[in-house]
């Protein structure tokens, strides 16, 4: 694995810290650009290798699938997680909101 590129610490019940890492793209041979994340939950490590075609790609999916891990598990576990005291996490999203990522519903609109 290689060296630590990013990093940020959320808040589990304004008292746990969640860390995220995101670790230097490396270049995969015969392959795509591999970008490895890790999250430390109070109780367990969760990582995941990702890969895009190039390196800003693969941080870039990297940091949606760290999105959708980190709000579906605080909402798995009835808990609330923050970033810089809000409930928004800073984190790209994949093409859905945050509200629709987590489950809420809306009502329908008509156009």
């Amino acid at each position: 694995m290689s060296n630590v590129f990013l990093h940020r610490i959320f808040y589990l019940n304004n008292r746990e810290e969640v860390k995220l890492k995101v670790f230097e793209p490396q270049l995969e041979p015969g392959l795509d650009w591999r970008c490895d994340i890790e999250i430390d939950w109070p109780s367990r490590k969760w990582s995941r290798r990702i890969f895009g075609i190039d390196p800003i790609q693969s941080i870039w999916i990297a940091m949606q699938i760290a999105h959708l891990e980190l709000i579906s598990t605080s909402v798995r576990s009835d808990g609330t997680l923050t970033w810089l005291g809000n409930s928004c996490l800073g984190l790209p999203t994949i093409g859905v909101s945050t509200s629709a990522a987590i489950g809420s519903r809306r009502p329908a609109t008509k156009h």
